[in-house]
């Protein structure tokens, strides 16, 4: 069930780290964050994120990918709850 929301994840991952540190449109990023392997390598340096280092900007995405890989798991299983109550 999870790989079926990897995608809208990491959309959102990479529209997040967007509003944070460039001006390109969410696609592009999320063209780059999907097309990378592993993703997000080459992290590029903002001065916003000084006082993080490449390696923990990435771990910190992928906690947020995580989180948010657990909630939809969550909001399917209470969806598929309350289809099974009708």
């Amino acid at each position: 069930m999870e790989s079926i929301f990897i995608n809208e994840v990491r959309a959102i991952v990479a529209d997040t780290y967007l509003s944070y540190t460039c001006d390109i449109d969410g696609s592009v990023a999320f063209e780059r964050f999907v097309s990378r392997s592993p993703p997000l390598l080459d992290v590029r340096r903002d001065p916003k994120f000084a006082s993080f280092t490449d390696e923990e900007l990435i771990d910190e995405m992928m906690l947020m990918e995580h989180d948010i890989k657990i909630l939809f798991n969550q909001h399917l299983h209470l969806n598929s709850s309350q289809h099974k109550l009708i």
